[in-house]
């Protein structure tokens, strides 16, 4: 039963990614040797996020560690596949939330590889754009 259930998942998994229909997923990578970890978001098959931390790197933390060691020092995993509540409004602000709430619980900002704290997000249909200062 158990296994049915698992390979039906996994078909049903493997076939929203081939259309580009993944759930956004929370995810993190795990230092193994300083059990440091990065936490992210995701709303791509997260197997793309992390080729795409790969290249090309950029000068924070995470990616001076990742360019410093094996890459077998390194494991990848989804810590939350993200289910929208009912009655949610803004999915953006929502999967940032949750992201905060993992780096929060993981500590990924002072003991991990996370370089801010998320601060939480606006509503961008809100922010006022300050169009004289683009002149």
């Amino acid at each position: 039963m158990c296994q049915a259930a698992a390979k039906f998942r996994d078909l049903t998994e493997f076939r929203l990614a081939s259309e580009g229909r993944s759930p956004p997923a929370i995810y993190q990578v795990r230092q193994k040797s300083s059990g440091r970890v990065y936490v992210g978001q995701t709303t791509q098959p997260f197997t793309l996020r992390w080729w795409q931390h790969l290249i090309p790197p950029t000068g924070c933390k995470f990616h001076a560690a990742l360019s410093s060691s094996n890459i077998t020092d390194w494991e990848f995993s989804v810590i939350e596949v993200i289910a929208y509540p009912e009655n949610c409004t803004n999915r953006a602000a929502y999967i940032t939330q949750r992201e905060s709430h993992w780096i929060e619980a993981l500590a990924a900002v002072d003991a991990g590889f996370n370089t801010v704290r998320l601060a939480g997000v606006v509503d961008q249909v809100q922010v006022p754009l300050p169009l004289a200062d683009l002149a």
